[in-house]
């Protein structure tokens, strides 16, 4: 595995040297006989004939039988052919059917399936004549724990371990079983057994590899920080490869350790080529299934669930991801229906009851405090937990702790689901409770810390993450969060009335005091706009670049410990984390970027989280105060005729499970647009009185029933109707360049060369490659039957500058243009050519001809700027530049440009407020700090005006006129001494500055 700064464990996984032997094999049969006593598990009881001394079958005609199938049986079960492979172990002769290698294979056939109960019949039936036949016992015990039954599996794996101390399946299950029922002291030393196995033996059977694997991954369970868990990477499954490139479980074992550690990159890969060998492998796809489910790829998940219950109906990994899909899909009864499939397979499945305890959680609401108490109490003390169920989720703990009376893994899944859910102090108590019942596990304690950073704790978090790395150093996320815990705990912390800013010193000073102004600035009327007032301060957190990481990596990793996600700014709803703008990467406004995130605040914790997703980022989206960017409008332009739009129960899956970047775009888009609905439908008011019913607990349609006297399905078909009105109302769609792939443009010519639009295309295509010959001849032909075509003249027009003949090339286009009607193209691409040859009023004059067919589009405001700027018209440019301020909001130039035109007019309050609104977008243009404080001398602000000449200053450190000024304003506060030492310090670097010294002889008369 690769390293870097942020993205990879601290310690990666890399070959290691051999496993060392482990020791206590003794203590672990007296645990092992004690709980078999008690109906619990079977012993490893070791009898004093190991494996080696076993006798070897003489030949025999069923042996012949079996040494010439085997082959293409296993082949068959390896490439998925399960039903061939079962067919050809039927055909054998009794005797051959009866031998333990085809037995075995026989029931996997039938397993992968989905017959578990034919796969069981084979093994019984088999050790009826063969009883006490390991191999046979120990497939027996793996099919009657994967059935959930725990006593049965306990008794066949004392026969097993009677027959033969050293067979790999029983050890396997042996260890699986202890550690399900709460025994994992016991399960860790029976998992050492694989260790001393592989350290004599040195297996080279691919099959053998993989089971040591398995049996290692077990002891890592306990012991991730061994090297072990490098031993299962690149040893045991790359040489089980080398003994048989078809063992396609080598994949899946690697490719699933990796997943687990979060290493996307590598592991899915290892899943694919498994696939790739194995096409009906359902582990497979299962897992498939479960990392797209985690990545909210709906679509994909559903694929994949559907693919592997193809081929094993059965498959519980594949149930319940199914169960997860039906119930976010707004269908509880099937997701029930499935979870009872899944008890019948299974009754002891920990995935089956943490889903009902999730389900009972969200149907029936959280357990009273004084519940849950008596619940985690009586867990910790080791009391039944029956007499307490109350509610469905205490009845599903119950059922859980029955099993496993330390129930780590179950609380650790049912505390994901209530996190993911916003449910932080449930989650927490989930966590904490299994950390206490489980030292060994080192997943909860993990999930403990990254919440810990989630909700804004950062000395606990540290000791809790540390802890967790200790436990296990492979985690992705946990690695990368303790760097970014370090990062932060290196940074000044700047605390205002209501915040606190943390910041990189060296490189944000500016940024920290300008964003703490502001968001003081905003507080009293957004506390009074939503309503409601932090309990405690707000925590934002700037990341620069720094350790060679980019700002965007930290900032990725401070959300969810991984190098990339696809915003600027985010909430947790408990803290602030922005990719800072100053880093270089990409400007923004992060004005308005703190203000969208400070409303996810206000409203989540307002609403006790209660508030969907959707909802939140609509008000936020509203407290921007801008217009809908074109893309929306272009979205809206293409999918509200089409009818593919997200409702109300479905538009959080836009945000959690977009597809795609336009996606994205349109659920905050529609999102804006339900408020915009609700307000012009109930009033400006109205948008309050949902976050009121959302803040009482209410569900989006009891709060449209109560509140508005409406249902749903009435409220959503007024909001299509709502969305035809506002696409209706949209001017002036500007195309973009149609497809010019070559060789689909080629192709649909050859089979329509009469077609203009098509020969247009295609000669778009040529040009666009530099086939200039072809481009020509194809764009002539269009021209000749419909002078003017756009897009031919087009073409022409191309081919002309590239010839250098910009006149030929203005004629094509002028001869093109219609100026009733102007093709979107054509009209810049002139304009583009009036602004090229200096010919600025003909530029000015196509951009607003273009502007009254799309007024929003801000292409063409910036075109028409540099014409006016380039042509000195600065009346005719100064309202251009206020609409393209409101336009495009992260455009700093423009802002600045109004102000310098204003300071040159002496408009000192318009110089102001565009000087402010340009550093809101770059906080480090000492220029713009200079247009600010002279505008506020002007308007008789000297100390703000010191102040701003300060920021300048630390902008351009170098420029002593900054200095200078500072001091000038400082003294013209009536902070003359403070001036006085702002020269001083400055003639100290630069000791023969003359204004310096002028200024300090004149303030110290």
């Amino acid at each position: 595995m690769r390293s870097s700064a942020v993205i990879e464990p601290t310690r990666p996984l890399c070959r290691c040297g051999g496993m060392s032997r482990p020791q206590g094999s003794s203590r672990i049969r007296m645990w092992l006989a004690a709980l078999l006593t008690m109906g619990v598990l079977g012993v490893a009881a070791r009898s004093s004939r190991g494996q080696e001394e076993t006798d070897k079958p003489a030949e025999t005609p069923a042996v012949g039988a079996v040494t010439e199938s085997l082959p293409a049986i296993r082949e068959h079960f390896q490439k998925g052919r399960y039903a061939e492979g079962a067919e050809a172990c039927a055909e054998l002769p009794a005797a051959a059917r009866q031998t333990p290698e085809i037995v075995v294979l026989w029931s996997q056939c039938l397993e992968e399936q989905g017959d578990l109960a034919g796969a069981v019949q084979q093994v019984t039936d088999a050790l009826a004549t063969q009883p006490g036949q390991s191999v046979l016992l120990g497939r027996l015990a793996e099919l009657q724990y994967r059935r959930g039954e725990f006593t049965e599996c306990a008794a066949t794996l004392e026969q097993a371990f009677q027959a033969d101390p050293e067979e790999l399946r029983s050890r396997i299950v042996q260890v699986s079983l202890l550690r399900d029922t709460g025994h994992e002291e016991e399960a860790e030393e029976a998992s050492r057994w694989f260790i001393g196995y592989y350290n004599r033996r040195q297996p080279e059977e691919a099959e053998v590899l993989v089971g040591v694997a398995r049996g290692v991954e077990l002891f890592a369970l306990w012991n991730p920080k061994s090297q072990n868990l490098n031993m299962i990477i690149n040893t045991l499954c790359p040489d089980a490869l080398k003994a048989d490139r078809q063992h396609w479980q080598a994949h899946e074992l690697a490719g699933s350790l990796l997943l687990e550690k979060y290493n996307k990159a590598q592991g899915l890969p290892e899943l694919k080529k498994g696939l790739a060998l194995n096409p009906q492998a359902t582990s497979l796809y299962a897992k498939l299934a479960e990392v797209a489910w985690e990545e909210r790829d709906l679509a994909e998940t559903r694929q994949m669930v559907t693919r592997a219950l193809e081929i094993n109906p059965n498959s519980i990994p594949a149930l319940l991801v199914r169960s997860d899909l039906e119930r976010e899909g707004g269908d509880p009864i099937k997701s029930r229906e499935t979870l009872a499939t899944i008890e019948k397979l299974n009754p002891k499945s920990v995935g089956l009851w943490s889903r009902r305890a999730v389900a009972s959680l969200f149907d029936e609401g959280f357990p009273p405090d004084s519940e849950l108490d008596t619940l985690l109490t009586r867990l910790q003390k080791q009391q039944p937990l029956a007499d307490g169920a109350q509610s469905g989720f205490s009845r599903a703990l119950a059922a859980a702790a029955a099993v496993n009376p330390r129930p780590a893994q179950f609380l650790a899944e049912v505390g994901k689901q209530a996190e993911a859910k916003f449910k932080f102090d449930f989650a927490e108590r989930c966590y904490r409770t299994a950390t206490q019942l489980s030292q060994r596990q080192p997943e909860p304690r993990s999930a403990l810390g990254l919440l810990a950073m989630r909700t804004g704790r950062l000395a606990e978090a540290r000791e809790i993450l540390d802890q967790a790395f200790e436990s296990d150093p492979f985690h992705v996320r946990v690695s990368n969060m303790r760097k970014v815990v370090k990062l932060l705990e290196g940074y000044e912390t700047l605390e205002t009335d209501h915040f606190l800013i943390r910041y990189d010193s060296a490189a944000d000073r500016v940024l920290a005091r300008y964003l703490a102004d502001y968001l003081e600035s905003v507080y009293p009327a957004m506390v009074a706009e939503y309503g409601h007032a932090p309990a405690q301060k707000t925590q934002f957190e700037l990341f620069h670049k720094a350790k060679g990481v980019s700002a965007h990596s930290w900032f990725s990793a401070r959300l969810v410990g991984l190098p990339w996600i696809q915003t600027i700014g985010a909430s947790t709803g408990m803290i602030v984390a922005l990719s800072s703008p100053t880093a270089g990467e990409k400007q923004y406004n992060w004005a308005r970027v703190a203000k969208h995130e400070f409303v996810h605040i206000l409203t989540l914790q307002g609403t006790r989280f209660n508030i969907p997703h959707w909802y939140t980022e609509a008000l936020a989206v509203l407290a921007e105060e801008t217009p809908r960017p074109e893309l929306w409008n272009e979205l809206l332009r293409e999918r509200v005729p089409a009818g593919k739009l997200l409702n109300l129960d479905t538009i959080n899956e836009g945000f959690t499970r977009a597809k795609n970047q336009r996606d994205w775009n349109f659920a905050y888009c529609q999102s804006r647009l339900y408020a915009e609905y609700l307000q012009q439908r109930f009033g400006a008011e109205a948008t309050h009185r949902l976050l009121e019913g959302y803040r009482q607990g209410m569900s989006t349609t009891q709060a449209l029933r109560q509140l508005f006297q409406v249902e749903q399905a009435e409220f959503e078909q007024g909001y299509r109707e709502f969305l035809n009105q506002v696409v209706a109302q949209l001017q002036g769609e500007i195309p973009e360049e149609p497809e010019t792939h070559l060789p689909t443009a080629e192709k649909a010519y050859r089979a329509q060369p009469d077609n203009i639009a098509v020969a247009a295309r295609y000669a778009l295509a040529l040009s666009n490659v530099n086939k200039r010959k072809e481009a020509r001849k194809v764009a002539q032909g269009v021209l000749e039957k419909q002078p003017r075509h756009p897009e031919a003249s087009l073409v022409m027009a191309r081919l002309a500058l590239r010839a250098e003949d910009t006149s030929e090339a203005g004629r094509w286009l002028d001869e093109a243009l219609d100026r009733e009607h102007p093709d979107a193209r054509i009209l810049e691409s002139r304009a583009r050519l009036h602004l090229e040859e200096k010919e600025y009023q003909a530029a000015a004059e196509l951009y607003e001809l273009g502007l009254k067919q799309a007024p929003s589009h801000v292409a063409w405001q910036k075109g028409l700027a540099t014409a006016l700027l380039r042509g000195r018209e600065y009346d005719r440019l100064k309202p251009v530049l206020e609409q393209l301020a409101i336009s495009d909001g992260d455009d700093a130039l423009v802002r600045r440009k109004r102000a310098e035109l204003a300071l040159n007019e002496q408009d000192y309050a318009t110089a102001r407020k565009y000087a402010e609104l340009s550093l809101q977008v770059d906080v480090m243009h000492a220029e713009t700090h200079e247009i600010l404080a002279r505008s506020l001398q002007q308007l008789g602000e000297p100390a703000t005006a010191a102040r701003e000449w300060g920021m300048a200053a630390e902008c351009q450190p170098k420029e002593p006129k900054y200095r200078v000024e500072q001091a000038r304003a400082l003294s013209q506060s009536g902070r003359k001494d403070e001036g006085v030492n702002v020269l001083r310090e400055l003639l100290k670097t630069m000791p023969g500055h003359a204004p310096a010294q002028q200024l300090l002889e004149e303030l110290s008369k």
